[in-house]
């Protein structure tokens, strides 16, 4: 019941934009659980701008889709619910950051994510070892489908609320290169 209750006040905050709190995930490449494609479905991988779009496909329909940045990720492309609440991040080379990953209802349970984490791994359109994602603490099925892929979880990002007063609470991670979390954010930002 606390869990339930704990999860309804956050979604109450979050739909009025007061807070956002999300799970970082990382997998190397050497840790991730390689999926294949499943029957009847294609990938693409695609480079786009300063992104490039993954997305699966069954037949002309686009059965799941993501994206992966390089470099720094503006607050405005990390976000869960309330752009004023996104997290910018600063990643060292060789390290991709999956963000707006969706899949179709009527698509689901088929390992779509993973399937599309492991082409993007295996493309030459991006070049990467490490694959990183935020997801919404309350979204279970998307940490899952992560988790399928090896991803593990590396800490969890706090903000909180509007405008320019708002408070951070971001994890250190230790990594090859170090990964900037919340590097511009306004208000204070809390490192632990």
């Amino acid at each position: 019941m606390f869990e339930n209750t704990t999860k309804l006040g956050y979604r109450i905050a979050a739909r009025l934009g007061f807070l956002e709190v999300t799970h970082m995930m990382h997998v190397h490449r050497s840790d991730a659980n390689g999926h294949g494609i499943p029957d009847g479905y294609h990938c693409e991988v695609l480079p786009q701008a300063d992104r490039i779009a993954v997305r699966m496909r069954r037949g002309d329909e686009v059965a799941s889709s993501m994206w992966i940045m390089t470099g720094r990720v503006p607050s405005e492309e990390n976000f869960s619910r309330s752009v004023h609440l996104g997290t910018t991040l600063e990643l060292p080379n060789r390290v991709g950051y999956i963000f707006n990953a969706a899949t179709d209802p009527r698509h689901r349970g088929r390992r779509l994510i993973a399937a599309m984490c492991s082409q993007a791994l295996d493309s030459r359109m991006i070049d990467v070892d490490h694959l990183m994602a935020s997801i919404d603490w309350t979204n279970q099925p998307s940490m899952r489908a992560f988790r399928r892929f090896g991803m593990q979880s590396v800490g969890t990002v706090w903000r909180s609320g509007i405008g320019h007063v708002q408070f951070s609470r971001v994890p250190k991670i230790h990594s090859p290169g170090g990964i900037g979390i919340g590097v511009d954010q306004p208000g204070w930002v809390l490192a632990l």
